[in-house]
């Protein structure tokens, strides 16, 4: 469950899901609820891999990465906003080795 593995980052890097709490401006509860679910959105996992310094990304065949980051919640937002198709690549966005 994605809920353990993101316990297990958390412990790994010494930090606290109350500290996640205060990173997504919800209480505790409200964090411990979630946990339990496991309903945390790609956006949520960006920003996760991001206060924890870890990298989150598609491995394809072994070969190729594709990596998400915080860039990628401005950019999917930014495109929602503005009415273009937000599956849409960017050439930044290609993959990486």
């Amino acid at each position: 469950m994605v809920s353990d593995k993101i316990k297990a980052l958390l412990s790994m890097k010494g930090k606290k899901y109350n500290e996640l709490a205060t990173l997504f401006g919800i209480s505790p509860q409200a964090m411990r609820n979630k946990f339990v679910r496991g309903s945390f959105s790609a956006d949520e996992l960006i920003m996760i891999a991001d206060f924890l310094n870890c990298q989150l990304a598609f491995e394809v065949d072994n070969e190729q990465k594709i990596f998400l980051t915080t860039e990628d919640i401005r950019k999917s937002k930014l495109s929602i906003n503005s009415g273009n198709d937000s599956a849409t690549l960017d050439p930044a966005d290609q993959p990486r080795q």
